[in-house]
């Protein structure tokens, strides 16, 4: 006959077996869950991306650190770039960092040179950001020799790609070139393509990029 103790010994078995029969079949179903919503999180983020570039109209769209930067391949002049900015809820580019201005340059691929949201339009001399903020000689990435104000025409900021580090320079604002802008990069909810759906509708309002601000009149003519 079977002692106390067998018989103990046999329940505890039993319920090992059965514990370890539920921790697998947990493991198992939090593994498939895992990787359902990884599949499903890498799919929001291509419709994502798809979103913003069908509602840009964009070639190039880009994050770097808390801001989505994108790049036009149209040709526009200085201030009508900025409107196009403004339109869309955004403005050209403010570089910050030397981190942020060597991200522009690999933005911009094979593309010469862009607007960029610098300009001493209002004095001559004194170079400011689209926000207002005064750019410094010590916060600056100017070209060797730059800006000269050439023929006492060159009131707007670009960007070129001929140096790593110092690469901008001043333009007639009247002239016609590419551009980047950016803003505040969006949150998807990943919980359904539902809710990834209703985010893009109302991706215009919910970027939140700053209050469209009043064009300035191109000094150069647009």
């Amino acid at each position: 006959k079977d002692t106390a103790w067998s018989k103990c010994n046999r329940l505890t078995a039993v319920c090992v077996v059965l514990l370890c029969v539920l921790l697998l079949t947990a493991v198992t179903v939090l593994s498939i869950k895992y990787n359902n919503l990884t599949v499903e999180r890498d799919q929001l983020q291509r419709e994502r991306d798809g979103y913003l570039k069908i509602f840009y109209d964009l070639d190039t769209v880009k994050y770097f650190n808390s801001s989505i930067y994108f790049m036009r391949n149209e040709t526009k002049t200085w201030t009508e770039s900025r409107q196009n900015c403004m339109d869309k809820g955004a403005d050209l580019v403010i570089i910050n960092s030397g981190e942020e201005q060597e991200f522009i340059i690999t933005l911009m691929e094979n593309i010469k040179e862009a607007w960029i949201g610098l300009s001493d339009r209002d004095t001559e001399g004194k170079w400011k950001w689209v926000d207002g903020t005064e750019q410094t000689s010590n916060t600056g990435f100017w070209y060797e020799g730059e800006p000269n104000d050439e023929s006492n025409n060159e009131d707007c900021g670009e960007i070129f790609t001929f140096s790593d580090k110092k690469a901008w320079n001043d333009r007639p604002c009247s002239d016609k070139s590419q551009w980047i802008y950016c803003g505040t990069k969006p949150e998807y909810p990943e919980e359904t393509h539902q809710a990834q759906g209703e985010h893009a509708n109302s991706m215009h309002t919910e970027m939140g990029i700053g209050p469209g601000r009043e064009s300035n009149t191109d000094p150069g003519g647009a």
